[in-house]
């Protein structure tokens, strides 16, 4: 664990050592000698290997020392059950190494004691902002859907009251809001009644506060995802979301914030002129990596247009305006067959799946809601893929992104 805080890999000073301590810890879950793993040793292993982005030689590993985490949920004494951010810590790297247990329920057996604990009497045992934060997202990037329907509305209750809680250190980060909300969005699943609505005036409040203003990723993401849930947002909280990431230092190089931002206003009916002039108007003093291609991907243009389409219809002078200024980001997407991809993991996909009888379909309608690739077969029949980045070098199935 110690060496996954500070970035480095037993392997970098043994070869092969990491797999010899994860050989030992599964060793360690079949000791009967009652030297067996505690919780906290199974959630600090698992969690370790996250960071390092290691991925034990023996597949069945991770399964077993997570199944021994699950056994001690029923632990006869409970000081030996699994606490709150254990649970948590399992769940999220269990996403983060897009591994999702053979056994089904054992995610389900996780969250619902991590749900049980947000009743626990004492408030110290209860999950914090934080973790109930990271148990949602990681559901939603595992894409794991919860075999009790309420259990992701019961944390995002919980999560909703701690905005409110009277140690504002207790309070959730820009950061947790807008991972809850983009979990929901990628589960499309609106939260519960009231909920929303808290979490969007709490991020609203947090724009204000030095040192807490959400940054690029957290703003476009809490829009994107609103735009996803069809949630009304409304002025004061839209206004504040995009002037805060306006405020932001363009250098950055904010395109997909910039971008993903536009198409949610669009979406939720509430992008301005003025609003999207100065979007693009920052997407055109960005640097352009490719003086003889398009400043923005195939995706990022297609949400552009379709947030200028949106707009419509315009005084001839305002829509010539914004036309030239979208014009000089890249043209319009054409829908039809073209000859390369637009972008290094297109290309790769292409020439690795072509090899396998797979069409490599670069043009397929999309609504807007960003991929890497659409997969089409060759038989013209199956339904395609299409290929959208979740984490890493690990791509997932989104068909609802087609229109």
């Amino acid at each position: 664990m110690v060496s996954a805080k500070l970035g480095l890999t037993p392997d970098a000073f043994v070869p092969g050592m990491t797999d010899a301590l994860a050989a030992k810890m599964l060793q360690l879950t079949k000791d009967e000698a009652r030297c067996q793993p505690s919780a906290q040793n199974c959630a600090n292993f698992v969690w370790a290997l996250a960071p390092l982005g290691h991925y034990p030689k023996d597949k069945g590993l991770v399964d077993a020392v997570c199944g021994h985490f699950a056994r001690l949920i029923k632990h006869r004494d409970q000081s030996k059950r699994p606490k709150a951010q254990e649970a948590a810590n399992v769940v999220w790297a269990l996403a983060t190494l897009g591994h999702e247990p053979a056994d089904k329920g054992l995610i389900d057996d996780v969250c619902n004691h991590f749900a049980r604990l947000i009743k626990h009497l004492e408030e110290s045992k209860r999950p914090n902002a934080q973790q109930s934060a990271n148990i949602v997202w990681a559901l939603a990037t595992l894409g794991h859907k919860p075999a009790d329907k309420g259990l992701v509305d019961a944390v995002c209750n919980h999560f909703s009251r701690l905005i409110r809680h009277q140690d504002t250190r207790n309070r959730p980060t820009s950061q947790g809001v807008s991972n809850v909300l983009w979990a929901r969005g990628d589960m499309n699943h609106a939260p519960p009644d009231g909920a929303a609505s808290a979490f969007l005036e709490w991020l609203t409040r947090l724009c204000k506060l030095s040192g807490q203003e959400p940054n690029a990723q957290d703003l476009s993401n809490t829009l994107f995802a609103c735009a996803v849930l069809h949630v009304k947002v409304k002025g004061h909280v839209s206004l504040a979301l995009v002037r805060g990431l306006l405020r932001l230092d363009r250098s950055g190089g904010y395109k997909q914030e910039y971008c993903n931002a536009a198409w949610g206003l669009a979406v939720l009916g509430i992008l301005a002129v003025d609003i999207f002039s100065l979007i693009l108007e920052r997407l055109r003093s960005l640097p352009v990596s490719e003086p003889a291609h398009d400043a923005l991907p195939r995706q990022e243009l297609s949400q552009l247009y379709q947030a200028l389409d949106s707009l419509q219809p315009l005084p001839d002078v305002a829509a010539q305006q914004l036309q030239e200024m979208l014009s000089s980001l890249g043209q319009r997407p054409l829908h039809g067959p073209q000859s390369h991809a637009d972008s290094s993991i297109n290309r790769r996909l292409g020439l690795a799946l072509g090899q396998l009888g797979l069409a490599f379909a670069l043009d397929v309608l999309l609504s807007g809601y960003w991929v890497n690739a659409v997969l089409q077969p060759c038989n013209g029949v199956t339904e395609p893929i299409v290929l959208a980045a979740e984490f890493g070098h690990c791509f997932r199935n989104k068909d609802d992104r087609c229109v």
